[in-house]
């Protein structure tokens, strides 16, 4: 996100949920009202930072402060804490490239949310998009 953004890649959450930043500082606006938060410093296993995450205050404190708050998450699958990354978010859209992702890959990721999920479409123009996926959205 921070080269997408032109931004600094840090301070971001890894920082915050040490104490060694505030929300303040690792809120980095690149138009009037949007603000992103990037990952930062993991400062150690990426699974310790996803539960330093859930365990703290920092969803809660940027849900309190912002009108909407949207977290790029790892993948459901094949990721041992994107699961518990998914659960501490409110609402949620699971995305997927429809070039690629298969029905049953589809299934295994919902089995792992509390409650159904909208799905997102990416790259669905491509050649190679499934038969399901295209009986899906119709094309």
């Amino acid at each position: 996100m921070a080269a997408r953004f032109g931004i600094n890649d840090r301070p971001g959450l890894g920082e915050l949920v040490r104490n060694e930043s505030s929300l303040g500082d690792c809120v980095q606006f690149v138009d009037d009202r949007l603000g992103v938060v990037v990952a930062g410093a993991a400062g150690g296993p990426l699974a310790a930072l996803a539960a330093k995450v859930v365990g703290s205050n920092v969803l809660p404190s940027l849900r309190n402060q912002s009108d909407a708050v949207i977290a790029d998450l790892p993948p459901l699958l094949g990721c041992e804490f994107g699961s518990r990354l998914a659960q501490a978010c409110g609402a949620l859209a699971l995305v997927l490239q429809s070039s690629i992702t298969r029905l049953p890959e589809v299934r295994r990721a919902m089995k792992k949310l509390r409650q159904p999920a909208p799905v997102i479409l990416n790259d669905i123009a491509a050649p190679s998009t499934p038969a399901w996926v295209s009986s899906f959205i119709g094309t």
